[in-house]
């Protein structure tokens, strides 16, 4: 990954999380690290813990940014989240993965962007 698109990345992540909080919702963690894969931001909005990625585009020639969570990026999403949950003892709480994409058509938030399948047990 080149130095340029990392930069790009660190600065969607911060838009993010300054939407998020703007909206009421604490961030707990960026960049969360597994072996099975990465979490962009791991909120906390009331009771549910939401675990989000965030794609940064600087042209919509690939289309849109939420459209690049395909479904093998939700399952590694999916295990790493079980094991930060696990690891923080948090596996009573309401869980939700969703997509912050911003590009050249602005910025979204897609809060329940994906439902883990139900095979994924914590």
């Amino acid at each position: 990954m080149t130095f340029e698109r990392q930069a790009r990345g660190r600065w969607g992540e911060t838009l993010a999380g300054e939407w998020l909080r703007a909206r009421g919702v604490r961030v707990l963690a960026k960049n969360y690290r597994t072996p099975l894969g990465e979490i962009d931001i791991i909120a906390q909005e009331e009771h549910t813990i939401v675990f989000m990625e965030v794609k940064t585009w600087l042209t919509d020639r690939f289309g849109a940014g939420e459209t690049a969570v395909t479904p093998g990026k939700q399952r590694r999403l999916v295990k790493a989240a079980l094991i930060f949950l696990k690891q923080r003892h948090l596996t009573h709480r309401p869980i939700r993965f969703d997509v912050f994409a911003t590009g050249p058509q602005g910025s979204v938030w897609l809060p329940h962007a994906f439902t883990p399948d139900d095979h994924y047990t914590v």
